[in-house]
């Protein structure tokens, strides 16, 4: 980032640039603490003292004020937001709650429950398949019949 230089500061400071370069020195002395410290090292006590002439005696008062209102306003919002959050929260589980008694309504976890010894006693018996066994272990029959291959492969040469 290029730092401003002190004789336009100097020039900022006396008003003489348009609103444009204004904006963008003003919007650099917010980000760049290097120049602000320059910007403020310009300004004299004899300036000060002029600009807490033209404010008001609560411009202290209104401006902790208003910090503290919009303090207030944001937590409000966090407080809403989560509010908001549990109620969803609470919605979701409703609805779980809905769909799992609609489910024991039309017996969906007693067929599946039913169900499972029937798988069970299906992959405890020995398939046939050609007059020998047929093995479920996909991965055991993929080596059985690449070991196969190699030997064949090997007799071949």
């Amino acid at each position: 980032m290029e730092h401003i230089k002190e004789i336009d500061l100097q020039r900022y400071k006396n008003s003489l640039f348009d609103e444009e370069e204004n904006t963008v020195i003003e919007n650099h002395l917010y980000c760049c603490d290097i120049c602000m410290d320059k910007y403020l090292s310009l300004v004299s006590f004899e300036e000060m003292d002029t600009a807490k002439s033209f404010l008001s005696p609560e411009f202290t008062e209104r401006v902790v004020w208003n910090v503290e209102k919009e303090i207030r306003r944001k937590k409000e919002i966090k407080s809403n937001l989560k509010r908001e959050r549990r109620k969803n929260i609470i919605s979701y589980y409703v609805g779980a709650a809905i769909i799992t008694l609609l489910f024991v309504n039309v017996g969906f976890f007693q067929s599946f429950v039913d169900s499972v010894p029937k798988i069970v006693a299906l992959v405890e018996q020995p398939l046939v398949e050609n007059g020998r066994g047929f093995n479920l272990d996909f991965s055991k029959r993929a080596v059985d019949k690449a070991a196969l291959w190699i030997e064949e492969f090997e007799e071949r040469k």
